[in-house]
C-alpha cells in the first residue's frame, strides 16, 4: 500500500507561519534595540546637557572671580603744567591675572547736541607715562620695584597681592571736561577679559590754587558769583578752610588770561563754607562761568 505524497497546501501554510513568526520576532528586537538605543541617547543627551550646564557655570564663576580680582583706583592732583594722574591696580583675589595690557583714553561728556560722548581729537587731552611701580606684600613688610608698563605690552603676570602703580602726565591747550577711560585687559577661560574704570577730568582739576597777593585784593571788592558749599567739599577742591584768599588760573594760562580769585569764608550755616568768585578779564569771566557751574553740580547736596 503506498502512502500519499505531503499536502502541498499544508505546508505552505507552515511555511508562512514560520516566516510571520520570524519577521515578528526580529521586529520585537529590532523595536526593543531602537527602544533601548533611544533611551541611551536621551540619557547621554541629559547627561551632556548637565555636564555642558555645570561647565557653564563654572565658566561663569572663575570669569566673574577674576573680574573682582582687579581692583582699580584713580586720583587727579594739579601740578604745574598739567595733572598728574595716579592709576593703582591692584589683584585682591586668590589666582594670578596673566596677560594684563592697559589702554587710556579721553572723550567729552554727553551734550545736548550729541547723542554720543565726542572722540579723543576733540577732547584734546594728551597723556605721557612718568613711572610705573610694582609692590609685593611679603608679610608685613612692603617691597616696591620698579615694573614694565601694562600701556607698552601686556603683562605676563599679575600675582594676588601685587599693586601696579601707574603715574601719568596729562595735559591739554585749553580748559577742558572730559572723561577718561581706563581699560585693563587679561586673559579669561575662553575668551580675554576687561575692566572698564571710568573717572572725571573737571575743570577745577585743570585749576591751579595759589595764596593771592595783597596786590589782588581788590578784585573781590564786586564779586561776580557768591556761593555756600559744604566745608570739607571746599577743602577736597580748593585746599583751603575758611579765610583763605586764592589766585585761581589755568595751568598752561600766560600772564593773567583765566586769572580768576575767590575769598573762602566762614558761613551762617552749620559746616558751611562761603565762597566770593571774581575775574577781570573775560577770558576769566568765561572760565569762572563754567567753574562755577561745576562746582554747583559736583557740590550739590540731596536734601
Amino acid at each position: 500500500m503506498t502512502s500519499s505524497p505531503p499536502n502541498r497546501t499544508q505546508t505552505s501554510t507552515d511555511h508562512s507561519e514560520n516566516v510571520k513568526d520570524t519577521e515578528h520576532i526580529l521586529s520585537t528586537a529590532v523595536q526593543s534595540a531602537h527602544s533601548s538605543f533611544a533611551t541611551t541617547y536621551s540619557a547621554l543627551q541629559e547627561l551632556s546637557q548637565r555636564f555642558q550646564t555645570s561647565l557653564d557655570t563654572t565658566q561663569t564663576l572663575v570669569t566673574q572671580a577674576l573680574k573682582s580680582s582687579l581692583h582699580v583706583a584713580s586720583n587727579l592732583e594739579t601740578i604745574a603744567g598739567g595733572i598728574r594722574l595716579t592709576v593703582a591696580l591692584t589683584n585682591i583675589g586668590q589666582m594670578p591675572l596673566t596677560n594684563v595690557l592697559c589702554s587710556l583714553a579721553f572723550e567729552m561728556p554727553r551734550s545736548s547736541h550729541h547723542k554720543e560722548p565726542l572722540c579723543l581729537p576733540l577732547c584734546g587731552m594728551r597723556w605721557t607715562l612718568v613711572s610705573c611701580t610694582a609692590t609685593l606684600m611679603n608679610g608685613d613688610s612692603e617691597e616696591t620695584l620698579e615694573a614694565p608698563s601694562p600701556f607698552d605690552g601686556p603683562l605676563a603676570m599679575l600675582p594676588p597681592g601685587i599693586r601696579y602703580v601707574l603715574v601719568v602726565h596729562m595735559k591739554s591747550d585749553a580748559p577742558v571736561q572730559c572723561n577718561g577711560i581706563l581699560t585693563t585687559t587679561f586673559a579669561g577661560l575662553r575668551e580675554p577679559l576687561d575692566t572698564i574704570h571710568r573717572f572725571g577730568v573737571y575743570l577745577v582739576d585743570q585749576i591751579v590754587k595759589e595764596p593771592l597777593l595783597s596786590e589782588k585784593r581788590q578784585i573781590h571788592e564786586q564779586p561776580l558769583y557768591v556761593r555756600e558749599y559744604l566745608a570739607d567739599f571746599v577743602l577736597d577742591m580748593f585746599g583751603a578752610r575758611p579765610g583763605t584768599d586764592l589766585l585761581l588760573r589755568f595751568y598752561q594760562s600766560k600772564d593773567d588770561e583765566h586769572e580768576m580769585t575767590c575769598r573762602i569764608q566762614g558761613s551762617d550755616q552749620k559746616n558751611y563754607a562761603r565762597i566770593e568768585f571774581a575775574a577781570e578779564s573775560n577770558q576769566g569771566h568765561e572760565l569762572l562761568a563754567l567753574l562755577v557751574e561745576e562746582l554747583d553740580i559736583l557740590g550739590h547736596t540731596p536734601e
